[in-house]
């Protein structure tokens, strides 16, 4: 079936409400809107904000009026909603990428073994400049499993280049571990003492590991949050007829639940397979 290309800014609240109003409720987690009047006009009742977490906590770089201002951007000016998150603007991004660029910010990245998606977005990462300082790879059966998992839903799709190509002379140190919630793991991110810590396809992480970060521990979701947590975000978007896209946030102890950074919409095209879209969510 013909699928029209999804505009971004063109798939509200109302129609996200709509199309999930015809879907089990807890399958995507966005309810129908309430009604605060009866008959057949229905007024949605405004969400209730949440307030964002302390801007020290958000702030990934040094303490500055220029910094607290571009925090507040990326959290909605303090009014998150869990029903209609901020898109930032075009020139709120240029300035985040002006910042982390200006002002370097001490990282760590967390992967599963061999993860198309944690080599993609390294390899993004490293291509923007932006190189962790240290890398810690998960060598387990989950990583296995899940690299399998996502290695059929690519399929026939060109694969990143390994980590270890991608850090090649970069001088980047690199951590195997059998479990991102082990204590060596933890042991091993404490002393590296980062101002952030950055997921490139990870496991459930524990509070315990989640508190180490000093400003914050960030995730990529591959699927337009909070319409859309957890595990096949695209195969549910397509199923349920709703935008895909990528979103990025900070990490708490939920799933896929933390503040919205930023988020950015997928059009999808007559020609697109599901494994296509799947790996051109990777390079939002």
């Amino acid at each position: 079936m013909a699928r029209t290309p999804v505009a971004p800014g063109t798939a509200g609240r109302g129609a996200l409400a709509a199309a999930c109003s015809r879907t089990k409720k807890r399958r995507c987690g966005f309810p129908p809107p309430r009604s605060s009047t009866t008959g057949r006009q229905k007024t949605p009742t405004p969400a209730t904000p949440i307030t964002c977490p302390t801007t020290a906590r958000c702030i990934p770089s040094a303490n500055s009026a220029a910094w607290t201002t571009v925090v507040s951007a990326a959290c909605g000016r303090r009014d998150l909603t869990t029903k209609a998150p901020r898109t930032p603007s075009f020139s709120f991004v240029l300035l985040v990428s002006w910042w982390f660029k200006n002002m370097p910010v001490r990282f760590a990245f967390l992967v599963l073994q061999k993860h198309p998606y944690g080599r993609e977005m390294l390899r993004l990462l490293v291509e923007r400049g932006f190189r962790p300082g240290l890398i810690i790879e998960e060598i387990s059966p989950v990583a296995d499993e899940e690299r399998q998992k996502f290695l059929e839903r690519i399929a026939g799709q060109p694969l990143p280049p390994t980590i270890a190509d991608l850090i090649a002379g970069l001088g980047i140190p690199r951590q195997v571990v059998s479990n991102h919630n082990s204590v060596a793991c933890r042991e091993t991110l404490a002393a590296f003492a980062p101002e952030v810590a950055v997921l490139g396809g990870t496991r459930l992480l524990r509070p315990a590991v989640l508190a180490i970060p000093r400003r914050g521990t960030v995730n990529v979701h591959p699927g337009l949050l909070p319409w859309l947590r957890g595990s096949s975000s695209v195969g549910w978007a397509l199923y349920k007829d709703l935008p895909v896209g990528a979103t990025t946030h900070f990490v708490d102890s939920g799933t896929d639940t933390g503040p919205i950074i930023l988020q950015r919409p997928l059009p999808v095209y007559r020609h697109d397979t599901y494994e296509s879209i799947h790996r051109r969510v990777l390079t939002l």
